[in-house]
């Protein structure tokens, strides 16, 4: 009840406190006098909502891509969720990069926006709370800014090189034409073994491995030597080297 509801005829201003935000009210009104003797109710007054100050959402942010040598683009999203109307609607409103307001569902239903750019970029994200009836808005707030990373260069391509190694002339079977079989390997991965498959133009095969070193490289004679004017092939991890003729 009101403390001072005012004498008949007179119009009576009365605040109530202590109501629930975002919840309906009517009010009604009786006359009384000094007896306690009332008239009837009038009529419920139109419906009010009491609300309170809102309170301003969260946002994060992510990025993905431009990690591997020759990727373009990338991709960043922005999330969004949380805060109230506090007793009135209010709907979300995002800016990605300075690029103006926008407004992206009613609150507190959050969610995201995910975008694709170049590499080498850095892109900003805003969300703040606007509310319906009358257009208030929270203060706005950032998510941390997300740079899509220059990609790394394109390594370059693997190369097997194979060449004269030392002088076999005395092993056997051979004359002074002989020579063990070199290869040398590079633009592999480091510290990595790799198997080899050796071959020649009169039909010989040879299995084995190599370890490049913390370079990815190596270099050094195979335990395979040859005296022929044919070629020798050697294949190591998929890559392919030949010298034609080999003497």
């Amino acid at each position: 009840s009101w403390p001072t509801p005012g004498s008949p005829g007179q119009q009576v201003t009365e605040s109530i406190g202590n109501l629930t935000n975002g919840s309906n009210y009517t009010a009604q009104v009786r006359g009384c006098n000094e007896a306690d003797q009332c008239g009837t109710w009038s009529p419920s007054s139109n419906q009010v909502t009491p609300f309170g100050p809102m309170s301003g959402p969260s946002a994060s942010g992510s990025h993905s891509g431009c990690g591997t040598a020759g990727d373009k683009t990338g991709t960043v999203t922005f999330n969004w969720s949380g805060g109230s109307g506090n007793g009135r609607e209010a709907k979300y409103q995002i800016n990605v990069d300075n690029g103006g307001w926008q407004t992206k569902g009613v609150v507190p239903n959050g969610s995201s926006v995910t975008n694709t750019y170049n590499c080498n970029t850095t892109h900003t994200f805003q969300v703040r709370l606007i509310r319906t009836f009358d257009g208030q808005t929270t203060s706005a707030v950032s998510a941390p800014s997300q740079k899509l990373p220059q990609p790394p260069p394109a390594q370059p391509p693997r190369q097997v090189t194979v060449s004269h190694g030392a002088n076999a002339s005395s092993q056997s079977g051979c004359s002074s034409t002989c020579y063990f079989v070199h290869i040398t390997m590079q633009n592999f991965s480091a510290n990595t073994s790799y198997n080899c498959h050796l071959t020649t133009g009169h039909g010989d095969v040879r299995d084995y491995s190599e370890r490049t070193n913390g370079s990815g490289s190596f270099s050094g004679d195979t335990g395979f030597y040859y005296g022929f004017h044919d070629a020798v092939t050697v294949n190591c991890g998929g890559t392919s080297g030949t010298k034609n003729p080999f003497v």
